[in-house]
């Protein structure tokens, strides 16, 4: 019977933190092939996230370049970091193990197929016994049981084809599981990390087109400088159009430069905008045209 030959990758493993840093690093790349090569080994071993040559034989840093065909000391530096970062242990055999192996392979469901396999082969086994003692046996009877035992291995067969059957079928509700479950860990995730899914996002860009006309593109950090703000600013979506008015009275003497969203949601410029900071000064010619304003040239 063929083991599973999957191993689950989430969409947001290069969110992870530990996947971001090791990608800053000088052999960040390389240090990541590395890393699947791991969990994939781990998979194929199937015991448990454990990575070993031998049940008794662990993988030397050697033994894992030739496998790899990585270089040695890349091999020795991306072990050292794995296990720095709490991606991996080193057991008391010195077998590798990769933490938190159910985020990559359904355990329970692995066990199954182990148990499965193990039940498999002894029974294998024992027809083969039987099989060997019944070609040693002799006697007027031999007819007989040669017939008996053949019927008895078309049963064998046919309870093996539904054995099979009931396996197949377990095991693509296994693999159904886990897209389902995948599918709900992307929008459970989605909905945690990604401030597209605020619809604070929209009224921002509807809001901005209609005092720029102009769509703003929002990138990664904006809807981010976004979201922060929703928190620490009560009901603040409200503030948006005062704000955005605000902005188009924002100038600096500054060659080429325009106050724009991008400006606007970098470090505080947001508060400072609504607080008034940027407001224009005015001067006692604008106090006095303000209060003229519909009067006639003698105030009345």
């Amino acid at each position: 019977m063929a083991e599973i030959k999957w191993i689950k990758i989430t969409t947001s493993i290069f969110d992870d933190e530990a996947i971001k840093v090791i990608e800053q690093m000088p052999e960040g790349d390389a240090i990541l092939v590395i890393w699947f090569k791991l969990l994939v080994q781990a998979g194929i071993i199937n015991d448990s996230g454990l990575v070993y040559f031998k049940k008794d034989i662990p993988y030397t840093e050697d033994m894992l370049a030739i496998v790899f065909h990585k270089p040695v000391t890349l091999i020795r530096l991306a072990l050292t970091t794995f296990e720095k970062f709490g991606m991996i242990e080193i057991a008391d055999n010195q077998s590798i193990l990769i933490r938190n192996w159910g985020k990559h392979q359904n355990v329970s469901g692995m066990e199954q197929v182990r148990e499965y396999n193990r039940l498999a082969k002894r029974k294998q086994r024992r027809k083969a016994k039987e099989l060997k003692l019944l070609s040693d046996s002799q006697g007027q009877c031999q007819g007989h049981v040669k017939e008996s035992h053949e019927t008895d291995i078309d049963i064998d067969k046919e309870e093996d084809i539904e054995r099979d059957k009931e396996y197949k079928y377990s095991l693509s509700l296994i693999e159904e599981s886990e897209k389902n479950k995948n599918e709900r860990e992307k929008k459970e995730y989605q909905k945690k990390v990604d401030p597209y899914i605020n619809k604070t996002n929209s009224i921002f860009i509807e809001e901005y087109q209609k005092v720029f006309n102009s769509k703003p593109y929002l990138m990664a950090n904006q809807r981010n400088k976004l979201a922060e703000l929703v928190a620490e600013i009560e009901n603040f979506t409200d503030t948006i159009p005062l704000v955005l008015e605000k902005l188009k009275n924002v100038e600096f003497d500054l060659p080429n430069f325009t106050a724009n969203y991008i400006w606007l949601l970098t470090d505080d410029n947001y508060i400072k905008v609504l607080s008034g900071t940027y407001d224009k000064k005015k001067t006692e010619w604008d106090l006095y045209c303000e209060e003229m304003r519909g009067k006639d040239p003698y105030g009345n």
